[in-house]
């Protein structure tokens, strides 16, 4: 989370960033850690931000299709993506586990379309709460949840 975290504030301050994210920059300077004992190659840098732009195009063509749709980020971790992508009337979830959520109730801030949701995606007690949505169109996002999750047996 802190690393990916990192390469978003990283390329904000390139001349030329791939994805403008400035949360990201400013979050960095909140958070009281060493980032600098990251060290990402060019090839991790890269590869990270050309995921977190591809996800965030295939949101904003989705929420062009659907506007008031309802997204459910699973495993959020500290990404910026509502702000970036936000249309206006998208319904947005942010969902991970409660330590991460509580970080970033401390960080960020929940909106009326923004919410945070503090469980495991395994807990399916968030499925209660965006199923009041059932109307309308869904998107789930898992942008780097699922390398982190065991074999189930």
């Amino acid at each position: 989370m802190l690393i990916a975290l990192y390469a978003r504030a990283l390329e904000a301050q390139c001349p030329a960033p791939l994805v403008q994210d400035d949360k990201a920059a400013a979050l960095v300077r909140q958070i009281d850690y060493d980032f600098s004992r990251f060290k990402l190659n060019g090839h991790d840098q890269a590869t990270t931000i050309m995921r977190l732009r591809e996800f965030d195009r295939r949101a904003q063509d989705f929420l062009a299709r659907h506007p008031e749709a309802v997204v459910v980020h699973i495993g959020c971790g500290l990404v910026t993506r509502f702000e970036r992508v936000d249309n206006g009337q998208v319904e947005w979830y942010d969902l991970d586990l409660p330590e991460v959520i509580e970080l970033r109730h401390q960080l960020l801030d929940e909106t009326a379309r923004c919410r945070f949701l503090g469980c495991s995606v395994f807990d399916r007690t968030w499925l209660d709460l965006v199923s009041i949505h059932a109307s309308r169109s869904f998107l789930f996002l898992a942008e780097g949840v699922f390398h982190t999750l065991q074999k189930c047996r």
